[in-house]
């Protein structure tokens, strides 16, 4: 399988839009359309790529289902990567280097999109 950035993205603002308080259910959310053109397992595989790289928490299950929280490193990179031109813009400049994407990239590029919209040096 693929690392899918999208993916990763959208996962992580599915799981923001949990209510405080309130779980939320990963397989839930795949068996309610929230990651069209994804299998389930994929979708599994991702989230639990995801935790191991500190972006997401699950509290109970093993198998996808439980309450997934988003990380504190996970609400910086959704803080980050929100805008969907900025999102785009960074990973086209990237691509267009040549490298792939990986979470650290990504941080780097939308870091100094954000800098320069801000006039930050």
């Amino acid at each position: 399988m693929k690392r899918d950035m999208d993916l990763v993205r959208g996962i992580l603002l599915e799981v923001e839009k949990a209510q405080p308080g309130r779980a939320w259910d990963l397989r839930r959310a795949i068996a309610d359309g929230a990651f069209p053109g994804h299998d389930e397992t994929t979708v599994l595989s991702h989230a639990f790529l995801m935790r191991e790289a500190g972006l997401l928490e699950i509290r109970t299950g093993s198998n996808g289902s439980g309450e997934w929280k988003v990380a504190w490193l996970g609400h910086d990179f959704i803080d980050s990567a929100r805008n969907d031109t900025v999102w785009e813009r960074a990973k086209g400049a990237i691509r267009e280097k040549g490298f792939g994407l990986s979470i650290e990239l990504l941080k780097g590029v939308l870091s100094k999109l954000a800098k320069d919209a801000l006039g930050l040096p």
